[in-house]
């Protein structure tokens, strides 16, 4: 018992923790990974993993550095990228036995591309009807996003705020919603017809996006005559494609009910259903011997 209890003691004893020189690391800056230990002995085994590619194996405090990644100290090296985000294991044993495992996720700071309006993509929204703008941005991590836009008739810049209707001096007859990336708007109105742009934000930094006019604008006629005749082509085609399959299908049965019945005569000729078959009435017409007067 005491044995055993002095083996889980000093099992429990073992244990490895993996190190990174920032928490979170802008891209560019020299990344440093190092796997501290304690209660192993000095013939250790250490493994560093990127998910499941090992990029250091090292025995008694000497160490191999795998793909782009150097020897560092008691640990490994290289630029940051955004490539380097991800899940980082530490894997140590020695010849008494002890074993200890732990991993531990590294974040690359990049800052936000710029932000564009991407939707609508013709840049309108139709009066009377609900709509959206929709805001992209590259980052890690992923950014926040902020509103703006500029009033039509001062041209000042007016903060979008998370819900129109609370801010009725600055947004009259506007009904919208502001969800990060995305303003939706309730009932599109006359006076929501301006210059928008959307700012990203994230620990990395901040970017701005160029102002895009989005217009506003009712369903015109021509829009409706060419949903009209797009269904009316869709019906016509419908019936074309409904009636080549019919014709198909009742033709194959007739060739085939036909092709089961035929009659030939003697000299392989086609006798149509129904018609009595004379050899006589068949050959008239052709040179026959008269033989009648033959005894």
């Amino acid at each position: 018992m005491l044995l055993f209890s002095s083996l889980i003691s000093g099992l429990l004893a073992a244990s490895a923790e993996i190190q990174f020189n920032k928490p979170k690391i802008k891209q560019g800056e020299l990344l440093i990974i190092t796997c501290e230990l304690s209660g192993f002995q000095a013939d250790a085994k250490v493994r560093i993993l990127r998910e499941k590619e090992q990029i250091l194996f090292s025995e008694g405090g000497n160490g191999n550095a795998f793909g782009s990644w150097q020897i560092s100290g008691q640990g490994v090296s290289k630029q940051a990228s955004t490539s380097d985000m991800a899940e980082y294991k530490c894997v140590a044993d020695d010849s008494a036995g002890n074993f200890a495992f732990t991993e531990r996720a590294l974040i690359v700071l990049v800052p936000p591309s710029i932000p564009s309006i991407v939707e609508p993509s013709d840049k309108k929204l139709i009066v009377g009807k609900a709509g959206e703008l929709v805001c992209m941005a590259e980052g890690s991590p992923p950014p926040s996003y902020t509103w703006y836009k500029q009033d039509q008739a001062t041209g000042v810049t007016l903060k979008l705020p998370a819900d129109a209707r609370t801010n009725a001096r600055s947004f009259p007859n506007s009904q919208f919603t502001v969800d990060q990336n995305i303003v939706k708007f309730l009932n599109v109105t006359e006076s929501d017809a301006g210059e928008y742009w959307c700012e990203a934000r994230n620990e990395a930094g901040t970017s701005t996006g160029e102002p895009v006019f989005v217009g506003v604008g009712s369903l015109n006629i021509a829009s409706v005559v060419g949903i009209v005749f797009a269904v009316i082509f869709g019906v016509a085609l419908i019936g074309i494609i409904a009636f080549v399959i019919f014709k198909k299908v009742t033709g194959a049965d007739s060739d085939s009910y036909m092709g089961e019945n035929e009659v030939f005569d003697d000299e392989g000729n086609d006798v149509a259903m129904g018609e009595s078959y004379d050899p006589y009435e068949h050959h008239k017409g052709t040179n026959r011997q008269d033989i009648s007067h033959v005894v």
